[in-house]
């Protein structure tokens, strides 16, 4: 019978990661492609960052948008930035919400290596065509 839970824990394991937005989810707006709660206020500084860049994101109907993608991580250096100011220094935990079992400063980490990411391949995708050679 042990057995048999294992099992069965371990689908419920599987199953659960399943139905959880791909790389990351945090608070109510963070992950990729994860905009949870429309119209409800974000959990902390970080999900407010988050809910931003998703109502940029749906107005461009583009995830490579530059603006969009710069704004979130500048929204994120700026919460960094501020928990660092409270008294925590460069290596500041930042302050997140009641009953959250990750660690922010690992959220922010994660993002900012997405965005950089996206910034990055949103350059090249968005690049003005080459001009043609002159005849």
């Amino acid at each position: 019978m042990h057995r048999h839970l294992s099992v069965s824990h371990s689908y419920q394991r599987v199953r659960l990661r399943v139905s959880e937005a791909p790389l990351m989810r945090y608070g109510k707006y963070c992950g990729v492609s994860y905009t949870g709660c429309p119209g409800e206020p974000p959990c902390d500084a970080l999900d407010a960052c988050c809910m931003l860049h998703d109502a940029c994101i749906q107005t461009t109907d583009d995830y490579l948008n530059m603006w969009c993608n710069q704004s979130l991580l500048d929204c994120v250096a700026t919460v960094r930035t501020a928990a660092a100011a409270a008294g925590g220094g460069v290596e500041a935990v930042l302050t997140t919400f009641e009953g959250n079992r990750c660690n922010a400063t690992d959220v922010a980490d994660e993002i900012t290596s997405i965005l950089e990411a996206a910034v990055y391949a949103g350059s090249i995708l968005h690049r003005a065509p080459a001009p043609a050679p002159a005849p």
